[in-house]
């Protein structure tokens, strides 16, 4: 499994069942797949960001609920737990209310507009007394029955894509009219992104961004917007052999796009 776990909660509400909870998710997924703001944050990183970064590469993100987590402070728009879970609505990931020590349900009216959705929910419930680690052990397995649906589902996606990418790239080749190679190359990649986005929702990109992260690692020296350019073209190829990819695998190609995080941000992939 290569999924991260958020872990978003107050710490004011439900920090010491929370430290339970994590050595649990922890010792079931691994410490460096389960994510908790202090227990997580290395040192004199910047706080928004680093948490910034780890929302993009999670999958599943738990709100831990307790009796005093619904405040004053969730209508304060720099509030974190507010913010987080924003972002994970807006980066569609899957999200898990759990309530923890015999909190309430809640219920629409309760909540800030941005965040009305978790009301409609499916929640699990967590309390410290003796049936804890069986209601732990309920949340690890949802948890790992999401991530064994998402891997094979990946997998089978990644296999089409790449046999189309095969084909797509082969026409290309075969194409000496510049203009219409420009022209099929958008139509292929967009066509791999539209199917690649709808199986799998939490990977987002543009060509804008494709393109930002090319200039920063000094392969693309062209505009930033979204346009399929021969430049372009020639700055991901570029970029797909410097690190042993071919064409292939497409613009949007999954292997591209982690090569590019893996080497904008070489401190998120260390070994475990």
């Amino acid at each position: 499994m290569t999924g991260d776990i958020f872990i978003n909660y107050r710490r004011s509400d439900s920090q010491a069942i929370v430290g339970r909870i994590d050595d649990y998710l922890r010792d079931a997924f691994g410490i460096k797949h389960v994510f908790r703001d202090m227990e997580s944050i290395p040192a004199g990183q910047d706080f928004g960001s680093y948490i910034q970064n780890q929302l993009i590469k999670c999958k599943v993100f738990l709100v831990v609920i307790g009796n005093s987590w619904l405040s004053d402070r969730l209508y304060d728009k720099s509030d974190w737990v507010l913010l987080e879970i924003e972002q994970a609505i807006r980066l569609k990931l899957v999200i898990i209310p759990i309530y923890v020590e015999g909190a309430k349900m809640l219920i629409n009216s309760q909540l800030p507009d941005t965040i009305k959705i978790l009301s409609k929910l499916n929640a699990i419930s967590i309390d410290s007394g003796p049936r804890f680690r069986d209601q732990v052990y309920h949340l690890i397995a949802e948890i790992r029955k999401y991530f064994q649906e998402k891997t094979t589902q990946a997998k089978s996606i990644e296999e089409k894509l790449r046999v189309e990418a095969m084909e797509k790239f082969d026409r290309l080749v075969k194409t000496k009219d510049e203009s219409e190679k420009m022209r099929m190359l958008e139509l292929a990649t967009r066509a791999n992104l539209i199917t690649l986005q709808k199986a799998i929702p939490e990977i987002e990109q543009s060509v804008s961004k494709i393109k930002v992260s090319l200039k920063t690692l000094g392969f693309y020296n062209g505009s930033i917007n979204e346009e399929y350019t021969a430049n372009f073209f020639e700055s991901v190829t570029a970029f797909q052999r410097s690190v042993g990819l071919t064409p292939a695998d497409g613009i949007f190609g999954r292997d591209t796009f982690v090569e590019l995080l893996r080497r904008l941000h070489p401190e998120q992939f260390k070994r475990d």
